[in-house]
């Protein structure tokens, strides 16, 4: 799996920022130390709608969006237990598929947000 560092050197090579914008952009980043991709959205170096496919075809994840998805509930019982960590880590339960819990993250870096989802939840995270 590629890196968040890898991902400003995509943005150029894609033409969607500049290498001058690159350069503005890590700057920043060591000054505050917030995420870089973060950082392109919130300075306007690049518009969330745009970076979003990009980060998807970086790190080989599906990009999903809400209205992808059926307003079905979800059989909370088994996640009711979840609430509080899933608030804190950012992660958002989309759907219940057999022993499967699909779930959409801001962070997809954060494997070990994932892991203890899993094995709170006993449900396979996806």
């Amino acid at each position: 799996m590629e890196s968040y560092a890898d991902v400003g050197e995509r943005l150029v090579r894609e033409g969607l920022i500049s290498s001058d914008d690159l350069r503005k952009v890590a700057r920043i980043r060591e000054e505050q130390g917030a995420p870089l991709v973060r950082l392109f959205v919130e300075l306007g170096f690049i518009a969330e709608e745009d970076l979003l496919p990009v980060l998807s075809k970086h790190f080989g994840i599906p990009h999903v969006a809400l209205k992808d998805f059926p307003a079905a509930e979800l059989p909370m019982d088994s996640l009711v237990g979840a609430v509080d960590f899933l608030k804190f880590s950012r992660l958002a339960p989309l759907k219940i598929e057999g022993e499967e819990l699909v779930v959409a993250t801001t962070d997809p870096m954060d494997l070990t947000s994932l892991q203890a989802l899993a094995v709170a939840t006993s449900f396979k995270v996806r």
